[in-house]
């Protein structure tokens, strides 16, 4: 039987939705640690780290740590430069 258009285009782009997958769960799965371990007693945190990272692991992903305050985007009009503003920059002058 032949393929059709859509599984044709699942193959193609099944490795970056991989990748879009590992990422999500690992992002995840650093939220869940951090919340975790910021609830949880000093004495126990390695513990309880080696037991959530086994768990991201099994999911086949690792923890990916949460983004901090300087990990923000900065904003289209940071780029806005040579005498253009941003809508300019960004090319939705109408």
């Amino acid at each position: 039987m032949a393929s059709s258009w859509f599984d044709k285009l699942g193959e193609q782009f099944a490795p970056v939705l991989s990748k879009l997958t590992n990422t999500a769960l690992g992002m995840g799965m650093g939220l869940v640690q951090q919340s975790v371990l910021d609830a949880t007693p000093g004495p126990y945190r390695d513990t309880v780290r080696d037991i959530l990272e086994e768990v991201t692991r099994s999911l086949g992903t690792k923890p990916l740590p949460p983004p901090t305050a300087t990990d923000k985007p900065e904003s289209p009009r940071a780029h806005a430069h040579n005498g253009y503003s941003s809508e300019e920059t960004l090319g939705t002058v109408g």
